[in-house]
């Protein structure tokens, strides 16, 4: 039964992109698959971080293993707000689904085809690396001050950034937003490019005398010894060339085009406005995208920064599909490709090999509150 629920939503959302009822069912069932889902990986050692997180992380004894920004949530809402570990973690989902949809929101109306998108991909693997979609909630939130281009917006980037860092310590990459502060995309670009053939050669050093200060650091040398095969570095680098093509014929497009098709959206200058200035700055962040490139030698967990890429291309594709475009076959090719993507993903992220055991069928098979509704 979930099943079908869970990809019928899915297929309507795409197929009325701007219905506000179906947006809000897709946003209310990804609440309940983050909400109510038991058994998943890394549940069980969740609730052991709730359990002993300490809000003054200094303290003697403190827990050290998790970033104090998570444990800081955590205390205060298990010692203050008294609330129990499962009702924390439907709350804050709750709260970063809610960061999620006010900046689609901000951008465009066809709401429900993102959600629907995000659904596809990254949800189920969210909803396992919790802690990581909060980080990344925050960011994608904080794509809004980028879009002052002013030094106080990037100043409140930078804010935001911090607090991702202090949730999950993986989102300090996502500092590199910063650059879109270089007015010239091809200054960003030969930066890109000098880092990506560089950086390779002097990772392993670099990393070994990160290890006295980050975990992080000890913890991607512990997988060097599973590098990742030559065909995934080279999928995933196809890949990240394919959104930042996306992303700068979208800019082209939208900077050349006046004319919205739809009556719907005749006359809101603010939301245009704020979509011209969104498609100037999504190349910028997909080229950002390629800094994380040189750690796929080391492993495939890098794919977690690209979770909140793929965000931002989805809601390109939504503002794209608002404006016309004088090469038809791109739109078409553009209309066909992104929601194929979002399926292979889908596929090589959350169901084929281990995935199918940790991530997909325990999310939809273990929910607690569908099973309470079923029986």
């Amino acid at each position: 039964m979930q099943y079908i629920l869970f990809f019928l939503l899915i297929l309507l959302g795409v197929v009325f992109p701007k219905s506000k009822f179906l947006t809000g069912l897709i946003l209310f069932m990804d609440w309940i698959m983050f909400a109510f889902t038991r058994g998943q990986a890394d549940f069980e050692v969740y609730r052991i971080y709730f359990d002993r997180a300490s809000m003054n992380p200094f303290e003697k004894n403190a827990f050290t293993s998790v970033e104090s920004g998570y444990q800081f949530i955590c205390a205060f809402s298990r010692d203050v707000l008294n609330i129990n570990f499962e009702s924390f973690w439907a709350v804050f989902s709750a709260i970063s689904l809610l960061l999620l949809f006010v900046t689609i929101k901000r951008y465009t109306n066809r709401c429900a085809l993102v959600l629907a998108l995000f659904s596809m991909f990254p949800l189920l693997i969210s909803i396992v690396q919790w802690r990581m979609w909060l980080g990344i909630s925050v960011i994608i939130f904080g794509l809004r001050f980028l879009e002052m281009e002013t030094t106080r917006g990037y100043i409140l980037y930078a804010v935001c950034a911090l607090i991702a860092t202090s949730l999950q310590f993986s989102c300090v990459f996502f500092f590199v937003f910063l650059l879109c502060k270089i007015r010239d995309e091809r200054l960003i670009r030969k930066i890109v490019i000098i880092w990506c053939v560089i950086t390779p050669f002097f990772l392993i050093p670099i990393l070994t005398r990160l290890t006295r200060f980050s975990n992080m650091a000890e913890k991607y040398l512990r997988q060097y010894t599973n590098a990742t095969s030559l065909i995934s570095q080279t999928g995933m680098l196809l890949l990240l060339l394919a959104i930042y093509y996306f992303a700068r014929e979208s800019k082209k497009n939208i900077q050349v085009s006046q004319v919205l098709l739809y009556d719907g959206e005749r006359g809101t200058s603010n939301l245009q406005s704020r979509q011209i200035i969104y498609a100037r700055l999504a190349p910028k962040m997909c080229l950002c995208a390629f800094f994380f490139w040189p750690f796929t030698v080391l492993t495939l967990e890098t794919i977690r920064f690209f979770r909140c890429f793929i965000i931002i291309t989805y809601i390109l594709f939504a503002i794209s599909l608002s404006y016309t475009s004088s090469i038809a076959w791109k739109r078409q090719a553009f209309r066909i490709a992104i929601p194929i993507l979002s399926v292979l993903l889908m596929y090589v992220f959350s169901c084929q090999g281990n995935y199918w055991n940790s991530v997909f069928f325990p999310i939809m098979n273990n929910n607690v509150l569908i099973d309470y509704i079923i029986c």
